[in-house]
């Protein structure tokens, strides 16, 4: 509690005497603690949603709790303090405004954030300061965003005593010491930056850094700086060189949640162009990493249109990918919302939509593909829907599934179809696993009407699994690398078991290699042929049926629209491909 200047004003002891509390405290004897309890509205002027039962004052230091009910300020209110709680929201809407004569502090912890959305105005003559939870580095790092402006990173370092430089993860090394934090540089070599005591960089908002802290479990880095109370622009670019050319580390610049799907919508200075149309198409979404401990399969959550109502944490990184040379997202204050859940170290639980999600692990790894149905989509790519994994390649133990309609071999975690063939659609499904392993597959979680049968088929065993009721769990003889092995049914009327092995091949162009590539599993002697659309046979190749995945070379072919014919000595199947 802190003790005020006594202001120059004779009282009598008499007149002393008779003052109240609050008098007491505008005479400068000390500052009136009030805490936000929230019990019958949001209405800050309501004495009964503060305990003591008293409307705030210009001295008073404030507390705000996670309640049932949030604060929303209306018209000039002035306080002396604010604390705003780990997972508590507090609202200053246009029109309002919030003068405040000390210091803002907000705090956070591993699951649950502070919120303060200004969309109005806010004066603070202290420090306004955010107590944003790192993960550790033995934890597996983590990726953050400035939820305050206008901070340098020496400031940030050495500010309240040197807090920071002590607590994030370091080298050791004197007098030069580097320090695990820095963005994600663009160029040839497209990797993180370290920063050390030398770096005279300033931390940008919406910009996003990886970082950690030197705990077990994880700790607050100290913020300070400027509220963000407009627009943000933050510049993203695809160099055409290195491993994650279109990548780009980017957060949320305010202390504030903000909606995923406002965000992906959000229409920008030029009329017409969307944050979701600078995307790259095929992952045009919102990648945020997990810190997977159990395993390289699957380190990030990935969200986009089709995960439903989800919520971006306060000073939050996470990458997306642009489809232009240089292209501007923004952030705006609109974007802002309450909230009270995780940033992306442990996920989130997703919405009562239709979906599912399918794991595989093993004893010491695991990875996850999830499959939705939205009246928005369709069987083939759909901008904002489906999303490669991460940098567009799969781990050495990884999940994936390809498109059901015209399929270029996209490694997809995240599929969306339409929701009319929720009940009778068959997926293709991709895994990454070493010989030996014995793998299992399950549902970590789905929500599909009770009609729908979800099967896994293995057609080198000849296997159907209906994983609503159980596991499917097998032993890998072989090292397996890519799809035609195993298939994801829904179903909601009883599973034709007839052979459709040719039916099971997965059959795509690669178009960087200029290549037709047949992925699955043949049981005898298999031809392939080649026609254009004039009928004319222009490719003819001998397939192996030793090996699951067979290339042939399209170099010799013009671009256009081709049919791949297989068959087999009882079976045939005939596929559109197309040459870019």
């Amino acid at each position: 509690m802190k003790i005020k200047k006594l202001r120059l004003t004779i009282l009598s002891l008499t007149v002393f005497a008779s003052l109240n509390y609050s008098a007491l405290s505008q005479a400068g004897v000390e500052d009136p603690q009030l805490t936000w309890n929230g019990s019958i509205s949001s209405d800050w002027d309501n004495p009964n949603n503060w305990t003591p039962n008293e409307t705030p004052s210009e001295w008073s230091e404030i507390t705000i709790p996670s309640t049932a009910n949030d604060p929303l300020i209306t018209g000039v209110k002035t306080v002396e303090d604010i604390t705003i709680s780990s997972g508590s929201s507090m609202t200053i809407p246009v029109g309002a405004t919030l003068n405040v004569n000390g210091d803002v502090n907000m705090y956070s912890q591993s699951n649950s954030y502070a919120s303060l959305i200004v969309n109005g105005t806010i004066s603070i003559s202290g420090t306004a300061k955010y107590h944003r939870f790192t993960n550790s580095q033995s934890n597996n790092n983590d990726l953050i965003a400035p939820p305050l402006s206008g901070q340098t990173w020496s400031s940030f370092l050495t500010s309240d005593t040197n807090y920071n430089e002590g607590l994030i993860f370091n080298n050791g090394v004197q007098p030069m010491t580097t320090y695990l934090f820095g963005p994600f540089e663009k160029g040839i070599t497209d990797d993180y930056l370290l920063y050390n005591d030398n770096s005279s960089e300033v931390l940008v908002s919406g910009k996003g850094y990886r970082t950690a802290s030197n705990t077990v479990n994880g700790d607050a880095l100290i913020f300070t700086g400027t509220i963000v109370t407009g627009a943000v622009t933050t510049t993203i670019v695809n160099d055409l060189t290195g491993a994650y050319s279109e990548w780009n580390l980017i957060g949320n610049p305010y202390p504030a949640y903000i909606e995923v799907e406002a965000f992906l919508n959000h229409v920008g200075s030029v009329t017409g162009v969307t944050n979701l149309s600078l995307l790259n198409a095929s992952s045009a979404a919102i990648y945020g990493y997990s810190a997977n401990t159990t395993g390289t399969g699957d380190s990030w959550t990935i969200v986009n249109l089709a995960t439903g109502s989800t919520l971006i944490a306060p000073g939050q990184g996470f990458f997306v990918t642009s489809n232009l040379p240089v292209a501007d997202l923004e952030f705006t204050p609109d974007m802002q919302v309450a909230g009270n859940v995780d940033d992306f170290i442990q996920g989130r639980s997703s919405d009562p939509i239709n979906f599912v999600n399918l794991k595989m692990r093993t004893a010491t790894n695991s990875a996850l593909t999830s499959v939705y149905f939205n009246d928005n989509a369709s069987n083939g790519l759909d901008v904002g829907y489906d999303a490669v994994i991460f940098g567009g390649q799969a781990s050495n133990f990884g999940l994936y599934s390809h498109l059901v309609q015209d399929n270029e071999g996209l490694p997809l975690k995240v599929q969306t179809l339409n929701s009319n063939v929720a009940n009778n659609v068959i997926i293709p499904l991709g895994i990454n696993a070493n010989q030996g392993q014995q793998v299992t597959f399950s549902l970590e979680d789905f929500y599909v009407p009770a009609s729908v049968e979800i099967y896994l088929e293995d057609n080198l065993n000849g296997t159907f699994t209906l994983l609503n009721e159980s596991d499917y769990t097998f032993t890998t003889n072989t090292t397996i690398n890519g799809t035609g092995r195993f298939f994801l049914h829904f179903e909601t009327d009883t599973l034709s078991l007839e052979d459709n092995s040719l039916n099971a091949l997965q059959i795509f162009t690669n178009q960087i290699d200029r290549t037709i590539e047949i992925e699955g599993v043949l049981l005898g002697e298999t031809e392939a042929s080649i026609y254009n659309l004039l009928g004319n046979k222009v490719i003819q190749h001998e397939l192996d049926s030793a090996v699951t995945k067979q290339v042939i070379n399209a170099n010799r072919l013009s671009s256009g629209v081709y049919l791949v014919h297989i068959q087999n000595g009882t079976q045939k199947i005939t596929k559109k491909i197309i040459l870019k």
